[in-house]
């Protein structure tokens, strides 16, 4: 398999385009469960809010002052910016075995930040990890 789909690997691809509707719930449920709890997401909240200029973040939210940008509000903004597939890291280009992974990335508008919570998926559809990006 090389970097390109090939007929090897274009069923995996098939069935990822299958099933975004699904992969998109797993993501969309995991943050909205855990934006509260989950490290990543907290940071991911906290790090734009420190680092934004404030009334940037008053305008974009439409708020009256930053205090009243809860994390909710956070999760009403977040929105998928981008779905992208890649080969898994440890992947044997020469194997006949086909693997191909998966990544949702959600955020803010593009224009307003470049942070991402980027959310991977293996071959087999399942949710392993949750991160930070920008």
């Amino acid at each position: 398999m090389g970097h390109e789909v090939t007929e090897a690997n274009a069923p995996i691809l098939r069935t990822y385009l299958d099933t975004i509707p699904d992969m998109y719930r797993k993501c969309w449920d995991r943050i909205t469960a855990t934006y509260t709890t989950d490290p990543v997401i907290v940071d991911f909240i906290n790090d734009q809010r420190a680092e934004i200029y404030p009334d940037d973040l008053v305008d974009y939210f439409a708020v009256s002052c930053v205090d009243e940008i809860t994390p909710e509000k956070f999760l009403e903004k977040i929105r998928l910016r981008a779905i992208w597939f890649s080969l898994p890291e440890d992947v044997n280009t020469s194997s006949d075995t086909p693997s191909l992974n998966c990544c949702f990335d959600f955020g803010l508008d593009s224009d307003f930040s470049d942070e991402i919570l980027a959310c991977r998926f293996t071959e087999n559809r399942e949710l392993v990890d949750i991160s930070h990006e920008s």
